[in-house]
């Protein structure tokens, strides 16, 4: 067998190609006739009787472009590279065109060599999998029921589709991780980075309301990030372990896999390791430095032009370039996915100067926080290969060695990482006896932590996490709820930090029913802040003396306001908007004004002097209701894992501002199969009555669609009967430690969903 050339000559292009040429006009007619701009050249390398061994640089297809030789040793077609100074801009179709490595071959980046395997669309597919390469318009969309007009959100039947595809996506990449760490052998921070990205993408297409135009370069984006993650699994997984196979005996690489896209590659190393691999490889080199004597070619054809097969039209008006350069550069993807996600998502497309990015550290996907919590990548870099140890050179030399972290990829520790948050066992109990010893297991000390990333805490907001001393006859709900919030580090202080300005934003301001961009962040901050001033108020002994504004903040009595008077012409277009929208939910009354006396729930309440046990009532249902709320913020934040209420879609439609509104407080959707009724119980001293409807909510969560998040040590709360419930034995301190574990349940789930408090003004993220 012939000697494989180990090095292929450093890659000079002679003359430059035309700007944008690959999208010329006469591009096939140009270069149709390949046999004689060979003799025209006088490059005699056509030798169809060649039946020797190959070498990776030979091409059983090649094609002449301008001064280049394109050739193929493993595929029967040579696309026509993107050669030229490009300008990267979306067309009409929501692609980038020939520079979009979702429908054509890319220039091989090395961060990014996995998009060589992505699959090509298939027409003949009528699968789920086809919502991957469907026009975004075709995909279905329909109006969003919100208050806001114009909005837009996808089908039930679209969103199923990707939820499937989603979940599929995550598992093979999850498997694919699981493997690596068993081998260990290392993964790109790409693997992390992937999982989150794609939980964050499909989350924000379940029943938010977007602007067409945005609601489809959002598709666009899902998309995107689904057949990357594809290919990223299949890239590591089937074909990157082929990398080091020998070289065929008789001398000829194994044929490429057809149904992926391929690229185009001009290092000698990368140009064997896909041939070996069977990734579609088109290995381009100057006509003046290829060895005329080394290299053959059994068949010249005319190069596919992306316009057969690639929309190049421009919309109208022109979206603004994210990528002026050549197409080698990972400055190209990078700024792909920042100006869908950054630039168009959440602001508007047309109204500012694109910011252009060419280092991989701004890699909306390298930058992607992990969830998985296996393979964390190193803290100041997004291209070290992950590995247990800190071995070779870093990336960049400012960054200090003990600063970077390495994956911890011991299984103890990836199970602990991965598993999310759990209370300890409790069992299904039919006895006395055994709902005491399981009861009993549920103790913990009031500093313990779930397990899971530890969090960061500034020196301002320790204070907030302290569990102080009880007060003097200080009641259960209080302790219970301190013990919890102290358990998963609230920051209880958050609310005493703010000012009054931001703590106006208790509830939402006119953007969050003006703006469509806004309205998911608007509501994570809402709900975050909310919250916090609900866990701070629950642990005060005394609530009954709060001030009327701070009761006229928790209970939403006060609105968006913009000038000492309430003279409406005072007003701006949007302000008197949002007036009226707040208006309506809250029976058009005077929202800048207090009245002496308020109609809540049922009752005739003086806002001067609210009585302790009404207090207590209105906490317990306040958080009881942003628990159920728990869902949403999931849902925004996390996606549809299983398990999840909100991946239903009958119960996802008009989920953050439903119709009509039917309870004052109720200003947020609550699943409607955590029917909380007589929620005052929970604020009883005696603990045998307060026992009674502890396990009543506990039975009503774990029968609600999202059980299965439920530990599994409360599972057996959802078989209690009513007889049960009402003779469930146990005494005060085992009913102390259930409740406890059903509250810090609750916690967990919802404020570990946020890695920081909201950033001030309005901004989580």
């Amino acid at each position: 067998m012939e000697a494989i050339p180990s090095v292929l000559p450093p890659y000079r292009r002679p003359t430059p190609h035309e700007d944008n040429l690959c999208e010329a006009n006469d591009l096939r007619a140009r270069y149709r006739n390949q046999l004689r701009i060979v003799r025209d050249r006088g490059f005699d390398l056509f030798d169809a009787s060649f039946h020797h061994p190959f070498t990776h640089t030979d091409g059983i297809v090649a094609s002449i472009i301008d001064d280049d030789l394109v050739t193929s040793p493993n595929s029967p077609r040579i696309p026509f590279p993107p050669f030229g100074h490009r300008v990267v801009r979306l067309r009409e179709d929501l692609l980038y065109g020939p520079d979009d490595h979702l429908r054509w071959p890319q220039p091989y980046v090395d961060i990014y060599p996995h998009y060589a395997c992505i699959l090509l669309p298939d027409p003949s597919d009528t699968s789920a999998q086809s919502y991957l390469y469907k026009k975004p318009a075709d995909i279905g969309v329909q109006s969003a029921r919100t208050l806001a007009q114009g909005l837009y959100t996808l089908t039930s039947e679209a969103l199923k589709n990707f939820n499937d595809i989603g979940k599929s996506v995550r598992g093979k990449l999850k498997q694919l991780v699981d493997d690596a760490r068993a081998r260990e052998q290392p993964l790109p921070a790409s693997a992390q980075g992937y999982d989150a990205t794609v939980v964050h993408t499909i989350a924000r297409l379940q029943g938010i309301g977007f602007e067409r135009t945005t609601l489809m370069l959002l598709v666009r984006e899902v998309q995107r990030v689904l057949l990357e993650t594809d290919a990223f699994v299949r890239y590591w997984s089937v074909y990157r372990p082929r990398f080091t196979d020998a070289w065929p005996d008789g001398g000829r690489p194994r044929p490429a896999d057809l149904k992926l896209l391929g690229a185009f590659v001009r290092d000698s190393d990368v140009a064997l390791q896909f041939a070996n691999a069977g990734i579609p490889v088109y290995v381009i080199r100057p006509l003046l430095e290829v060895p005329l004597d080394t290299t053959h070619v059994l068949k010249w054809v005319t190069p596919d032009v992306p316009a057969a097969s690639v929309q190049l039209q421009d919309r109208t008006p022109k979206f603004p370039p994210v990528w002026i350069g050549t197409a080698e550069h990972r400055g190209k993807y990078i700024n792909m996915h920042r100006f869908t996600v950054t630039h168009l998502v959440f602001r508007d497309p047309w109204g500012e100067e694109v910011p252009v990015y060419n280092d991989s550290e701004f890699d909306p996907i390298l930058r992607a926080s992990p969830t998985m919590g296996i393979l964390p990548r190193p803290a100041s870099s997004s291209t070290v290969m992950f590995s247990p140890l800190p071995k070779g050179p870093l990336p960049n030399d400012t960054i200090a060695r003990q600063k970077v972290l390495y994956a911890v990829t011991s299984a103890a520790a990836a199970s602990s990482s991965s598993s999310g948050p759990t209370t300890s066992s409790l069992g299904v109990s039919s006895s006395s006896s055994q709902a005491s010893s399981h009861i009993s297991s549920l103790k913990r000390g009031p500093s313990s932590r779930l397990p899971g990333p530890k969090k960061k805490k500034s020196k301002d907001s320790q204070l907030g996490f302290q569990l102080p001393q009880d007060p003097a006859n200080m009641p259960l709900p209080p302790r219970s709820w301190q013990h919890a919030f102290e358990t998963v580090q609230v920051d209880l202080s958050l609310p005493s930090r703010h000012s009054r300005e931001d703590r106006l934003f208790f509830f939402p301001p006119s953007s969050l029913f003006t703006s469509s961009s806004r309205q998911g962040n608007n509501t994570l901050n809402y709900l975050f802040l909310r919250s916090a001033w609900i866990g701070h108020l629950m642990t005060e002994p005394h609530p009954r003396g709060l001030l009327a504004q701070d009761w006229r903040d928790l209970l939403g009595w006060s609105a968006y306001r913009t000038s000492t008077s309430a003279n409406p012409s005072d007003m701006g277009p949007s302000e008197r908007r949002a007036r009226e929208l707040l208006g309506s939910i809250f029976g058009k009354r005077d929202l800048n004004q207090l009245p002496p006396s308020v109609d809540f729930n049922g009752s005739q309440l003086s806002t001067d002097h609210l009585p302790e046990h009404e207090v207590y009532w209105d906490l317990a249902w306040e958080v009881n209701e942003a628990n159920a709320r728990l869902d949403l913020v999931r849902f925004l934040m996390h996606g549809v894992d299983d398990g999840n209420i909100l991946a239903r879609t009958d119960l996802v439609e008009g989920i953050i501002f439903p119709q009509s509104q039917t309870n004052t407080t109720a200003s947020f959707w609550t699943p409607s199969a955590m029917d909380f009724v007589e929620l005052d119980g929970l604020c009883l001293k005696d603990w045998q009555e307060r026992l009674l409807w502890v396990l009543s909510l506990g039975r009503a969560v774990s029968q609600c669609p999202a059980g299965s998040a439920v530990p599994e040590g409360l599972s057996f709360l959802a078989s209690l009967e009513d007889e049960q419930i009402r003779h469930f034995g146990c005494n005060s301190a085992q009913a102390h430690s259930l409740e406890e574990a059903i509250i810090t349940h609750y916690c967990t789930c919802f404020y570990n969903t946020f890695s920081r408090p909201p950033t001030p003004p309005r901004c989580l993220f």
